[in-house]
C-alpha cells in the first residue's frame, strides 16, 4: 500500500508543477525605434537623434489561465525614458514629446470568453475599446531558445498588415503575451512585430521581452477590464488618431515649437 501511494505522488508532481505555473506577473521591456523625417533630422546631432530614436519603456502582464491585463508597473523602472526632451540646436530649442508613454493605457484579455477591453489615452482623452481579439494566424516553427530560463519555441505571423515573431513557453500554461498578442499554447516571453503601411512601406521593428517573471497566486482583484473612458469601436477610434494626427501635421508644418510623436 505504501509503495502504491509512493507511485501516485510521484506521477502527480509533474501536474501540480504545472498547474502553478498558470497564474503571476510578468514584466516586459520594450524597445521602439522612432523613425524621423524632414528638417528635424538634419538638425539634430547624431549623439541626439539616437537619443530620440531608441526608445524603452515597460509594461507588466497580470494572468491566469482564464484572463489576463497588461499595464503599466506600479514602480517604473530606472530604464523607463521620459516622455518629453528638449534640444537646443542652431539657436532653435526644440521640444519632443512621446506621447502615451507614461499613460494609463491598458488591455484586459478574457481568454475564457474572447473578449478584450483596450482602453487607451489619447491626447488626453481616454476611451474604451471593448471587441473581441482579432485572430492570428501563428506558424510554429521547431527553433528553440531559452530566455529566463523557460524553454521558449518560435511561431511566425505575417499579414498585409503586420509581421510578427514571437517566442512562447508551454511551461507557462496560458494563451496570452504582452501587447495583446497570444493564441499560441502557452505564454509569449519575447516578442518582435513591424507594421506594413497601406504604400508597403514597414515601420521600425519594436521588439517585447520578459526581463522579470513572478509565479505566484494572485490578490483577488489584481486582474479586472478597465471601465473609464469614452465607448468607441476599434474603427471610430483609429479614424479619431487619423483625423487629429493630420491636424497636428497641419499645424506645425513649417513652424518650430513641439513635435509629438503618437503610438498607434
Amino acid at each position: 500500500m505504501k509503495k502504491l501511494l509512493t507511485l501516485v505522488l510521484i506521477a502527480s508532481l509533474p501536474l501540480l508543477a504545472n498547474a502553478q505555473n498558470n497564474e503571476g506577473s510578468i514584466l516586459y521591456t520594450t524597445k521602439t525605434k522612432v523613425k524621423l523625417t524632414g528638417d528635424i533630422v538634419n538638425m539634430l546631432s547624431k549623439e541626439q537623434l539616437a537619443k530620440i530614436q531608441n526608445r524603452t519603456s515597460q509594461k507588466q502582464l497580470f494572468f491566469n489561465d482564464k484572463e489576463s491585463v497588461y499595464r503599466k508597473p506600479a514602480k517604473p523602472s530606472k530604464e523607463e525614458q521620459p516622455t518629453e526632451q528638449s534640444f537646443s540646436a542652431g539657436g532653435t530649442q526644440i521640444k519632443i514629446k512621446f506621447a502615451g508613454g507614461e499613460s494609463d493605457d491598458q488591455l484586459y484579455y478574457n481568454i475564457a470568453n474572447q473578449q478584450v477591453v483596450d482602453m487607451r489615452t489619447f491626447l488626453g482623452k481616454r476611451f474604451l475599446i471593448k471587441d473581441a481579439p482579432q485572430k492570428l494566424q501563428w506558424k510554429l516553427t521547431a527553433e528553440t531558445k531559452k530566455i529566463l530560463g523557460y524553454e521558449c519555441r518560435r511561431a511566425t505571423l505575417k499579414t498585409n498588415k503586420q509581421e510578427a515573431e514571437a517566442w512562447f513557453t508551454m511551461q507557462i500554461p496560458v494563451a496570452s503575451g504582452p501587447r495583446g498578442y497570444g493564441q499560441l499554447p502557452g505564454m509569449v516571453l519575447e516578442l518582435s512585430s513591424i507594421k506594413i503601411k497601406d504604400d508597403g512601406e514597414k515601420s521600425e521593428p519594436t521588439t517585447t521581452t520578459a526581463t522579470q517573471i513572478n509565479l505566484k497566486k494572485l490578490d483577488k482583484g489584481t486582474i479586472t477590464p478597465p471601465k473609464k473612458g469614452k465607448k468607441v469601436s476599434r474603427k471610430q477610434f483609429k479614424k479619431i488618431q487619423q483625423r487629429k494626427q493630420k491636424e497636428m501635421k497641419e499645424r506645425y508644418r513649417n513652424k518650430g515649437g513641439t513635435i509629438k510623436f503618437h503610438k498607434n
